[in-house]
Parts: structure tokens; C-alpha cells; sequence
């Protein structure tokens, strides 16, 4: 499937993105008593560091929360991404299981399966999008890491 840019990529793009935010935003309101206990604070430091070597990995180049890479970015193949396509990602579903392990309820369930739907659908659009615009390295570069989940997926 080729995903035609555009202003329809773009607007999906952002809601993705705005989805991805609130989400986050609403787990840590409505969960945060957790940051009170050591095993959602486990999850959620683990979050920052992983997100946090993510991004040192793109000091050379042009860093978006949009799926879209840059044009005339280049492909990061460093640091945690050397080992899996979607660290920040990871990251940011770490934190929602973090926060959501202490006294998990049906709405904050609910944020974050719309969360992990939401992170789904965006990791297949960018990846997508990425196979365009690097072809053979992203495939290369694909065909030895995982997308997420190192050993699973």
C-alpha cells in the first residue's frame, strides 16, 4: 500500500499524534497515585531512559512526533533503534502500563487500549512510510530488528 502525501497524511497524522498525547495526559491524571509506588515508578523511569536514549540517538538529525519522516532526514539505526524500529513508542506504552499496574481500573483500561490502538496504527503508517522513503536500507534495516517488542514483534 503507498501512502500518497498529502494534506489527508498530514491531517491523520496529527490526530494520531493528539490521540497519542491525551491519551497520556489522561492515564497520568487519572492514575497518578501510582508515582507512589515502586513498581509503576519501575515502569515509568524505564519509559524516560528508553525515550531519553531515543532521543540522543537523533542528535544528528531532525527529530518529529509526526510519523512522517523527515525529507532530508536520514534513517536511525543507533543507539536503542539498533535493536528495535519504534523505542519511543515502546517508551510511551511503558508508561501506560506502568501507570495503569496500580489499581487498574475500566476507564483507565480503556485509555490505554485506545492508546496501544492508536500506537499500533501509527507504528504501521510510519513504518510505511519509512519503506518509502529509505527502501532497501529500511528493508535491510527491518529485516534484523524488531518493530517493538525485542524477541516478539
Amino acid at each position: 500500500m503507498v501512502i500518497k502525501k498529502g494534506n489527508n497524511i498530514v491531517i491523520k497524522q496529527f490526530i494520531l499524534v493528539w490521540i497519542q498525547f491525551a491519551a497520556m495526559l489522561v492515564i497520568g491524571l487519572m492514575q497518578h497515585r501510582a508515582l507512589m509506588h515502586a513498581w509503576p515508578v519501575s515502569f515509568v523511569v524505564v519509559s524516560f531512559l528508553l525515550a531519553g536514549s531515543a532521543f540522543i540517538a537523533f542528535r544528528k538529525s531532525k527529530f518529529s512526533v509526526m510519523p512522517e519522516p523527515s525529507a532530508n532526514g536520514q534513517l536511525i539505526t543507533r543507539g536503542p533503534y539498533k535493536f528495535i524500529r519504534h523505542p519511543m513508542y515502546l517508551a510511551i506504552l511503558l508508561f501506560a502500563a506502568g501507570m495503569c499496574s496500580h489499581e487498574p481500573s475500566w476507564p483507565s483500561i480503556l485509555v490505554a487500549s485506545i492508546l496501544f490502538i492508536n500506537m499500533y496504527i501509527k507504528i504501521e503508517m510510519e513504518e510505511k512510510l519509512l519503506a518509502q522513503q529509505y527502501k532497501e536500507d529500511f528493508t535491510r534495516y527491518s529485516q534484523h530488528t524488531y518493530k517493538l517488542i525485542p524477541g516478539l514483534w
